[in-house]
């Protein structure tokens, strides 16, 4: 018996053959199996002696490390076969297949329901890594699940099938109610190894293609939106007054938004697998490796025209900034002439009247005079004029021509009140004190006009 190497002999128990100790003894480690087990063994063992292999069960390493339910031989390949129905861990059936892949022996196996493995969908974990502001999504049409033999062979490098026991019927990712035998002949004849490889090798290109694709499609959704917010930039400034003063460099500016155009209509067409979804969002359909070339090729030629673009624009803006800093410049030198003229004007002596129509009384230059009702102030003497023949007054006197800007600010207006005060002091004279005393004074004048009236 290969199990413990002493005698056995075959025989048939309830139509199932196996094989059994010539005598009891305890130096055994055989431990009892399950008869849906023995039956797939005896099977497994029966087919491929059919096919002109050597065939053994129960076959213990020369070591003695591992024991095989069905070992067969060929020529120069080797092939075990393990049965496992029972339950057990990922890693023990993977620390037990490296057993057999150190010795270059191929070894396969016939797992129940697969472990109950999930399945692993790598399109939703490639997808994952894309960027966030990105507006371009991948077609769902690739098949990239690995579930059931792709499971084991793709990521553990285990060959397998599955059984849904305690049926004995076998299954596959693609495939229900394989026969055992149809399996086994596979399995000898090499093709089952050799599908299992082609299928493995297709799902790591369509892999690396959706990692190489990943990157270039963020790439062209960033400059999608970059593009947008310089056109959008051109937009604004081509409203702005200074737009004829500077169309060269607008011009230029448009040329090279439509060069890059140009460019992204060029990448995001149908022949290079965009289409445009129900959203209205561009999908992208992995279609070959050429593809992506191409792809590649065109992204390397947005560079030298966005550099271009960039520079234009800054010139763009850097002439109208310089624009509006001229025009602004002389509108302020301006005002502060026109200021300074009518502030330097001739002015006269002018005496309110007690009783005016409004408080803040403006002429037409315009001139704002606030609450005057009463007083006698120092102003310009076309508004002097003006106020006259508008009845709100009376010109008492011309004045020499100011030196000093008539602001209406308190430090300005301090000196020209304290002297009023002097001079009606001086003169008692009643008309210039009540003007006095309406006046808006510093707390220092205040206590002056106390003291002294």
């Amino acid at each position: 018996m290969d199990c413990c190497h002493k005698p056995g002999f075959l025989r048939k128990t309830k139509g199932t053959q196996h094989f059994y100790h010539k005598a009891k003894h305890d130096m055994c480690s055989w431990k009892d199996e399950s008869p849906e087990h023995e039956r797939l063994k005896y099977m497994i063992y029966k087919i491929c002696k059919s096919e002109g292999w050597d065939v053994q069960t129960e076959y213990r390493s020369e070591l003695g490390d591992w024991i095989v339910d069905v070992l067969a031989r060929k020529d120069d390949r080797v092939i075990v076969f393990e049965v496992q129905l029972s339950k057990i861990t990922l890693t023990d059936l993977e620390e037990r297949d490296k057993k057999y892949r150190k010795r270059k022996i191929e070894s396969y196996w016939i797992l129940n329901k697969f472990l109950n493995q999930p399945e692993i969908d790598y399109f939703d974990e490639i997808i994952k890594k894309r960027s966030l502001l990105s507006t371009l999504d991948f077609k769902k049409d690739l098949d990239l699940l690995l579930k059931f033999e792709d499971f084991f062979y793709h990521l553990k490098k285990i060959h397998s099938i599955g059984i849904d026991f305690p049926f004995e019927t076998l299954y596959a990712k693609d495939r229900n109610n394989i026969t055992l035998k149809d399996w086994v002949i596979n399995v000898i004849s090499g093709d089952y190894r050799n599908e299992l490889n082609r299928r493995s090798s297709l799902f790591s290109q369509k892999t690396d293609l959706m990692e190489r694709a990943l990157p270039l499609l963020d790439n062209i959704s960033r400059f999608k939106n970059k593009l947008a917010k310089y056109e959008f930039k051109l937009d604004v400034y081509s409203k702005s007054n200074y737009y004829y003063n500077h169309k060269i460099e607008f011009d230029a500016a448009s040329k090279c938004i439509l060069n890059l155009n140009e460019i992204l209509q060029e990448i995001v067409c149908e022949e290079n697998g965009f289409s445009l979804s129900s959203n209205n969002n561009f999908e992208f359909k992995l279609i070959s490796s050429d593809q992506i070339e191409t792809i590649e090729h065109l992204i390397k030629k947005i560079p030298p025209h966005e550099k271009q673009l960039e520079f234009c624009i800054s010139e763009v803006q850097e002439k109208i900034l310089q624009s509006s800093h001229n025009a602004f410049k002389e509108n302020i030198d301006f005002s502060w002439k026109r200021e300074r003229e009518e502030n330097n004007g001739l002015k006269v002596k002018f005496c309110f009247n007690d009783i005016l129509p409004q408080l803040t009384i403006e002429s037409s230059r315009p001139w704002k005079y606030q609450n005057p009702a009463g007083c006698t102030w120092d102003i310009d003497e076309r508004d002097a004029l003006e106020f006259e023949r508008r009845g709100l007054g009376k010109i008492i006197r011309s004045l020499e021509i100011s030196k000093t800007p008539f602001y209406k600010t308190e430090e300005s207006v301090a000196p020209i009140i304290e002297k009023q005060a002097r001079d009606a002091i001086e003169s008692r004279d009643k008309e210039l004190i009540l003007a006095s005393r309406k006046l808006v004074l510093k707390p220092r004048y205040r206590r002056m006009y106390k003291k002294r009236f």
